[in-house]
């Protein structure tokens, strides 16, 4: 079941905000955003949950612009 956004935001709250990736966007930058730009995320999660494990490399090269 793919979970709500309640769920994606509650689970990312939980995490630590250590030091960004290669796309130098760290957790808090995204818990502190617009509810806008929140949603986006959310809805990247969402997508990945309902994509097949073994396709994942692909979409995630595809950049989203926050």
């Amino acid at each position: 079941m793919v979970p709500t956004s309640e769920e994606v935001m509650k689970e990312m709250a939980k995490m630590k905000d250590s030091a960004p990736g290669e796309d130098g966007i760290r957790l808090g930058f995204i818990t502190k955003a617009s509810k806008e730009i929140q949603e986006v995320v959310v809805l990247k999660v969402k997508d990945l949950w309902n994509t097949s494990a073994t396709l994942w490399e692909e979409p995630l090269k595809v950049g989203v612009i926050l």
